[in-house]
């Protein structure tokens, strides 16, 4: 068995599938991990991220199976699921073997699992697009949070237009990745928050008074755990404030 190690982005995701059929190796694995846990034998091969070998296999997935197809890799991409490559390599090759769009050909075994990890990207998005909480640091809004899934820049768009010339900072701090927009013009880049971006007296005063109104809305008497976790995973909490 081979596994091939690329970076985690869809460019280096394409690479290791050329070369996996460069070298038509029948037992071939995808990871984007650096310490993974296999049977004696397995041979380990890192490959770098090549434009034209993406290129090449980009292009062929757009001719069997659509621009769509290439969008719902990058979707998947950002999961945060340790065998996520494989489990898009496995996709991909159905699509090769069968040459034409299986998004629909769930009959297919590569076809669920692949879009399991698409549907709950997107569901984390949805998600965050009203959990996500801002506070005022600075001359910005600021939000910081630890998604399941990559994405910072995916939420973006979604508040650039909520918030429409605001400028705001979303921060994951899990993987160190910030989506930025000034009111005009969005930037992505990793880093960490500069130790000078604390909250002012007012937002620390929204702050108390959130919380206030938080607990005098809550009965006591008649309480739903089960219904509250439904509405908001706990994990999603640790960042929101009246928590």
């Amino acid at each position: 068995m081979k596994i091939y190690l690329c970076e985690d982005s869809p460019e280096g995701l394409f690479s290791a599938v050329f070369r996996a059929y460069a070298e038509k190796c029948e037992n071939a694995h995808i990871s984007t991990l650096r310490y993974v846990q296999v049977e004696f034998g397995t041979e380990f091969i890192e490959v770098s991220a090549e434009k034209e070998h993406s290129e090449r296999v980009k292009n062929a997935l757009i001719r069997y199976g659509g621009k769509k197809t290439v969008c719902d890799i990058d979707i998947a991409m950002r999961s945060g699921n340790a065998e996520k490559a494989d489990v898009i390599f496995a996709y991909i090759r159905r699509i090769l073997a069968e040459k034409r769009d299986i998004s629909r050909s769930f009959a297919y075994a590569e076809v669920m699992p692949f879009f399991t990890l698409c549907d709950r990207v997107r569901l984390e998005i949805h998600r965050f697009s009203g959990f996500l909480r801002f506070e005022e640091r600075g001359n910005i809004l600021y939000a910081h949070f630890t998604p399941d899934n990559d994405i910072a820049d995916l939420l973006l768009p979604h508040f650039a237009r909520r918030l429409g010339n605001l400028p705001f900072l979303i921060h994951d701090t899990l993987r160190g990745r910030c989506a930025a927009w000034n009111g005009r013009q969005a930037a992505h880049f990793f880093g960490d928050l500069p130790a000078d971006m604390k909250p002012n007296v007012a937002e620390k005063e929204l702050i108390l008074l959130w919380k206030k109104y938080f607990h005098a809305t809550n009965i006591d008497s008649r309480p739903h755990p089960k219904q509250q976790d439904n509405y908001l995973p706990r994990r999603y909490r640790k960042n929101m404030c009246e928590f």
